[in-house]
């Protein structure tokens, strides 16, 4: 009974009736203690055993009211919490419902928005891919154009200034001035040359690319005392004409910057012609580059130079691949295009 009455003391209904039952028991206890001492002293009589049997079956009754009053509160109870555990979960049901299509519309909003987004990016990068391409390729035509005039025009007009300057001094034989004069011509007509010729090597255009780099460097170490070691593939041959114009553009800026920055005078030039097409690699033995440095190059990130960022587009633009190595042992430019092999090409002509 006192366990009863600690476990109901929060419930004032519950804890009434634990102090009814405990009332109820005592008096069934009470009756049974009178029945055994009417029993032992030899007083009993059945007119008593029947008036107590009576009062024992009263106090029975009393106790089982009591039980089933608490039984039924209890039943309230239980019914009551299912019910309001039943109210709260079906809250929580839909706040999470409520929470979770708030997500789903917020994520779907979020993918849209960033859809949108990715798609303007490749627009933009497609954009700035077609709008350098384009720039390049005016580049190149431009240096065309101011090759061929540089060798046309003022070329011819230096040679028409020598021709006059040798007749004259034809007539006047040991004029210092004049002899002065006709090699300034000379140099400034070679130099107009070199410069036609570094614009836009005729012999791009005239032979391929293995003669055009030769001549540039066989130039180069002439000027500098720069010296290139060339390897070049019998099986290179001609190639296309945008591809010979990139990989040109290619070694001139690599080696311009080797010269510039690599400190070394040695460098390695080899290309090559197979399956997947054509693999062009520059070595230089300088002291290389720092890996901050190499790391920004190769993702693309941060001030890399107008000559490089050009290499890698012009790479690009023909769909091929351009990286860079570099340790304390030198750096190595790898560039590899696609071009169809010769036999390839052969059956496509057939």
């Amino acid at each position: 009974m006192q366990t009863i009455q600690q476990l109901t003391r929060d419930n004032p209904i519950q804890h009434a009736n634990a102090a009814d039952l405990e009332t109820a028991v005592r008096r069934r206890i009470q009756i049974m203690d009178d029945a055994v001492a009417l029993k032992r002293d030899g007083r009993s009589t059945p007119e008593r055993e029947a008036s107590m049997s009576r009062d024992l079956v009263a106090a029975l009754g009393a106790n089982n009211d009591v039980v089933e009053r608490m039984a039924a509160e209890e039943q309230d109870l239980l019914a009551e919490r299912i019910g309001r555990t039943r109210r709260v979960f079906l809250f929580t049901a839909m706040v999470l419902a409520l929470a979770f299509s708030g997500c789903l519309g917020l994520f779907f909003l979020y993918s849209r928005l960033l859809h949108a987004e990715l798609r303007a990016r490749r627009l933009a990068e497609v954009s700035l891919r077609e709008l350098t391409a384009r720039v390049l390729q005016i580049q190149d035509d431009e240096r065309r154009r101011v090759s061929r005039e540089l060798h046309d025009s003022i070329g011819q007009y230096l040679a028409a200034v020598k021709i006059s300057l040798s007749m004259l001094f034809e007539t006047m034989p040991g004029n210092a001035a004049l002899a002065d004069a006709i090699d300034l011509v000379d140099k400034a007509t070679a130099e107009t040359r070199t410069i036609s010729y570094l614009l836009h090597p005729p012999l791009l255009d005239e032979v391929g690319l293995p003669s055009a780099v030769r001549w540039y460097v066989e130039g180069v170490a002439r000027r500098s005392g720069f010296q290139v070691e060339m390897d070049f593939a019998a099986s290179v041959g001609r190639l296309p004409r945008p591809v010979e114009i990139a990989l040109f553009r290619v070694i001139q800026e690599a080696l311009t910057n080797i010269h510039r920055h690599a400190e070394t005078d040695r460098a390695v030039i080899k290309i090559e012609r197979s399956q997947d097409g054509i693999s062009l690699q520059i070595r230089d033995f300088g002291k290389g580059m720092s890996p901050p440095e190499l790391e920004r190059i190769r993702e693309n990130s941060g001030p890399t130079g107008v000559g490089l960022a050009g290499m890698r587009e012009r790479i690009a633009q023909l769909g091929g691949r351009f990286e860079i190595h570099s340790d304390a042992q030198g750096t190595l430019l790898s560039v590899l295009v696609p071009v169809p092999s010769a036999s390839n090409e052969a059956m496509a002509a057939d």
